[in-house]
């Protein structure tokens, strides 16, 4: 049986949006070491790691581009173009943060005494969600193949735990703003904290952003 050529081309950039969500995958958890290294005020454990975190970001770029570079300018794909780009651009959003933050992150060392646990907690909540974006894109992989309820049911599953898990890190980003405003005083010290964990929520929208353009993906 012979399998139509534009449903192989397609599935070659299915293929490559999730092999880009993998390369995202690898680079928050070289942010999350990095972040661990920071806290811990392990220098050398946090610059190796910032340099991880920089390599795997222009590796998930170069995927982007290979993506673009490759898609064609007419309209014949079974699902939104302009939205297929949306997402891409948002799951790549998420490399983007994670470098800034880790930018941020090198203008002082540490975080303020009495919210070390608590940072971590946080970057572990953020990076939570954004593992379940490579099991997402597979389900998108095989609904494609088959355009089956039950595959389009599992990522709507997986888009609504990411919800979840996204709402539980805002959670815990509002209780940590609280605590490093009680907790410290020195001005510099304070707006460098807080704008440490603005970048992270940063991370958050991406996801989010991302999970809503799939849904967008699976009903059009």
């Amino acid at each position: 049986m012979r399998i139509p050529l534009l449903s192989l081309f397609v599935r070659s950039h299915i293929e490559g949006l999730l092999e880009h969500a993998e390369k995202v995958k690898e680079c928050s958890w070289a942010f999350q070491h990095a972040i661990e290294a920071y806290v811990l005020k392990s220098n050398d454990t946090f610059n190796e790691q910032k340099q991880k975190v920089t390599k795997l970001k222009d590796d998930a770029d170069a995927i982007k581009r290979r993506i673009y570079g490759h898609l064609p300018k007419s309209a014949l794909l079974p699902f939104n173009k302009s939205e297929f780009l949306r997402y891409i651009n948002e799951q790549d959003k998420i490399t983007i943060a994670a470098q800034n933050t880790l930018s941020w992150a090198s203008c002082k060392n540490g975080v303020p005494e009495g919210v070390e646990k608590d940072f971590i907690l946080f970057v572990d909540a953020v990076i939570d969600p954004i593992e379940e974006l490579t099991n997402m894109l597979s389900e998108f992989q095989k609904y494609f193949k088959s355009s089956s309820e039950k595959q389009r049911k599992s990522i709507k599953t997986i888009i609504q735990n990411i919800s979840q898990n996204g709402i539980e890190a805002e959670k815990i980003s509002y209780s940590l703003k609280q605590k490093i405003f009680q907790i410290e005083k020195d001005a510099i010290s304070l707006f460098h904290a807080i704008k440490m964990v603005e970048h992270l929520e940063t991370i958050i929208e991406g996801v989010f952003s991302s999970t809503e353009i799939m849904r967008n993906l699976i009903t059009k």
